[in-house]
């Protein structure tokens, strides 16, 4: 089962959005200017939290509206776009910065995002946090989320086997990516209802970030 053995844990990986950063708004907003801009019915929020939140954007537009992927593409860049412009509605979590440098004593740190690097990079510069992480793997690197790929070449880069990461997302892609890889799986609160995740096995579940230090320690695991 997922987390479950004698390996200590030696690193913590991080999806970015929803995670490190508040920006269901953000994404939502944008998300909803772009379809609107070609002529697509926008979201409601329900529909874009189950259906759209934690999946690459660009494959979204290209599954979601059955358009072809240069098409995909073409409304990807300007999503990207609407959502620079909206960035002033994004936050860090609070108290992010002093998880982060607390959990950077005992811990390698990573980012694993469905958004692509060279964005996240940008992201994490411009929030004040890049400093604290060892590895960042983005969107475009490998096979999207819920494939284990991902959050298994942030293990490589660090030189560790995925039994010894946990993995901190809020989505089903999370959960699929982090339980494939076989790493410890936290889950927090900010995008799925507790009574959700409650149903799926071999996860832990935080409501706050501040939890993290404490649940991996202790390694409480439901199922």
């Amino acid at each position: 089962m997922c987390g479950l053995g004698p390996l200590k844990i030696s690193a913590v990986m991080f999806d970015k959005d929803g995670v490190l950063i508040s920006s269901f708004n953000t994404v939502y907003a944008a998300m909803n200017k772009t379809l609107e801009h070609y002529g697509f019915e926008k979201l409601s929020g329900e529909e874009f939290r189950k259906e759209w939140w934690g999946i690459r954007a660009d494959l979204s537009f290209e599954k979601k509206l059955g358009i072809i992927r240069e098409e995909a593409l073409e409304v990807f860049e300007f999503y990207k776009q609407r959502r620079k412009d909206l960035e002033y509605m994004t936050e860090l979590y609070p108290g992010v910065i002093d998880i982060l440098r607390e959990l950077g004593k005992y811990y390698s740190l990573g980012v694993v995002t469905s958004t692509f690097r060279n964005t996240v990079l940008e992201l994490l510069e411009d929030f004040g946090i890049s400093e604290f992480f060892d590895v960042v793997v983005g969107g475009d690197e490998t096979t999207p989320k819920p494939a284990p790929d991902s959050i298994l070449k942030a293990c490589e880069r660090l030189g560790i086997k995925p039994e010894e990461a946990a993995y901190v997302g809020d989505t089903d892609a999370d959960i699929g990516a982090g339980k494939s890889a076989g790493c410890t799986t936290v889950i927090v609160t900010t995008s799925k209802i507790r009574e959700e995740l409650e149903k799926v096995e071999g996860i832990i579940i935080i409501d706050s970030l501040h939890e993290l230090k404490e649940v991996i320690n202790k390694k409480r695991y439901k199922g």
